[in-house]
């Protein structure tokens, strides 16, 4: 049986629910505002679009959506973590590029829970000090949520420097592979 579920995020591919924002304000009217993570960098203009942190608690009403297994927000990752939204934004923004074991960047869209599944089904691990400021990672399945990965070390940090979008984190070809939507990725 898995532990239960601490206050956090909803990590949201805005690629799933279009317009994103609007989509949330319109659906999501008791829960706090989303946070566009490209807000206030080059990508600004595609921010309403995703990814989004939308705060969340066990039981509230971004929790119950999430577990339809129907609703737009179904792939979304649950990030249990104590840090508030604004703390958050610039953590996960430095983790949007990856770069692979030669170097290459790569957009790494680890907020869609399809492919988080395929790694952690595979029994994958994300290197210590990526899931920075984050204690769990929680994936949704059809029987309910399911604890993906707990972060025994929240305050190890693999992307420290505030560079804002730009690669600082190498991960391995098994799990970029597992976490790829496509055979082919769209390089950085």
């Amino acid at each position: 049986m898995d532990v239960i579920r601490g206050q956090g995020f909803l990590f949201v591919d805005g690629l799933l629910i279009d317009p994103a924002m609007a989509w949330c304000f319109q659906y999501l009217p008791e829960c706090e505002p989303p946070l566009p993570l490209l807000r206030g960098t080059a990508y600004d203009g595609m921010a309403d679009f995703g990814p989004l942190l939308i705060p969340v608690r066990p039981g509230d009403q971004a929790d119950r959506v999430w577990q339809q297994v129907d609703s737009p927000l179904h792939h979304a990752v649950w990030l249990e973590s104590r840090l508030d939204p604004f703390a958050m934004q610039p953590i996960l923004r430095r983790r949007l590029q990856v770069r692979d074991p030669s170097g290459q960047p790569y957009w790494l869209r680890f907020y869609d829970a399809r492919a988080l599944s395929r790694a952690h089904h595979v029994g994958l691990e994300f290197p210590q000090g990526f899931w920075h400021g984050i204690d769990a990672v929680w994936l949704p399945r059809d029987t309910g949520p399911f604890l993906a990965w707990a972060n025994p070390h929240p305050d190890d940090d693999a992307a420290p420097r505030d560079l804002d979008i730009a690669p600082q984190i190498t991960l391995d070809w098994p799990l970029l592979q597992a976490l790829a939507n496509t055979e082919t990725e769209i390089r950085a």
